[in-house]
């Protein structure tokens, strides 16, 4: 039994049957790609690299790059530092005057210029994190509604108009992207649009382009056992590359669980504790409300930004 109809065996009958039916009598649309109003950060980025003209610095720049890539937006590394600095000057001005004041509001607020510039300058890794992510999850059933198609149809251009149709995630933004290119002349053949989107596939999963290229080698197979040994193999090969991936991934996943139970739970609890004989012997040394601050908000953005940056490693998952 195949891989494709064990995946078949999971699935509800219905299923299979629509997505079958589907694929047998797919026609291919016309894809439209509606022009989109540039997002709010491009256009603050675009308008703090026109107006400040800062140059990032060399150590940042192919960090900041790839982010940018993944993320199909036009700003440069330029225009994120200096969107950075002039956010940073910009709440430096308007918490200036805070300095003078008198309480918990003058020891707050040189934080915010800090914490806003420091927000902005990550913002290109952290969205292009988010799109790795959904990108890993999306592959497998890019590669699936392919291969099922291609049961069925051989025409490897339909095949992508299949999964594009079914996909609306990054990857499937990308092959509607081809498709269009495609149908208005921009490309010549199929290969070469898919060539305009590789080294930013490679960057969210280098094995999802293995599969691609398997799928595209089938144009110079001549019998239909070994096309559908090949369809067959490219995506087992997605799906146990996959597997290894989260297996390590939950593998490693220890250390961080023990951090994470430790600031999340042993912290406060020990806080609890502690903080009645704090109060009876620390009373005059020991300001409460660092204290509150402390367990309410700095203790639960550490936590934060450390679960952040463990849940952006895991891969692409799926069950079946």
């Amino acid at each position: 039994m195949s891989l494709l109809e064990k995946i078949f065996r999971r699935k509800k009958s219905y299923d299979i049957k629509e997505i079958q039916e589907k694929a047998e009598s797919h026609e291919p649309q016309k894809i439209l790609i509606p022009s989109e109003k540039p997002p709010k950060f491009e256009r603050f980025c675009n308008f703090s690299e026109r107006a400040l003209k800062l140059k990032a610095p060399k150590s940042s720049q192919e960090k900041l790059r790839e982010s940018i890539l993944m993320l199909d937006i036009d700003i440069t590394p330029n225009g994120v530092f200096s969107a950075t600095i002039l956010i940073f000057i910009s709440l430096f001005l308007l918490a200036l005057p805070f300095f003078f004041l008198d309480g918990s509001m003058k020891l707050l607020m040189p934080f915010i210029p800090f914490i806003a510039a420091y927000l902005v300058y990550t913002y290109p890794s952290f969205l292009a994190t988010v799109t790795k992510i959904r990108a890993s999850d999306e592959t497998i059933k890019v590669i699936l509604y392919m291969v099922i198609y291609l049961r069925f149809n051989p025409q490897l251009e339909n095949a992508f108009s299949f999964a594009a149709e079914h996909c609306s995630g990054p990857i499937g933004k990308d092959i509607k992207g081809i498709i269009w290119g495609l149908e208005t002349g921009q490309f010549i053949d199929l290969k070469r649009a898919i060539g305009t989107k590789m080294e930013k596939w490679l960057i969210w999963d280098k094995e999802f382009v293995e599969s691609i290229n398997l799928i595209l080698s089938l144009s110079r197979v001549g019998t239909e056992d070994i096309r559908k040994k090949n369809l067959e193999k490219a995506l087992t090969y997605l799906l146990t590359s996959t597997y290894e991936k989260m297996k390590d991934y939950s593998r490693n996943l220890t250390s961080p669980i023990t951090m994470i139970h430790s600031m999340g739970i042993t912290f406060p609890l020990m806080g609890l504790v502690m903080f009645p004989m704090i109060s009876i012997f620390l009373h005059d040394q020991m300001n409460p409300l660092y204290l509150a601050f402390g367990y309410t908000v700095f203790l639960p953005l550490i936590l934060y930004f450390y679960l952040k940056r463990v849940i952006s490693k895991r891969p692409g998952a799926f069950s079946y």
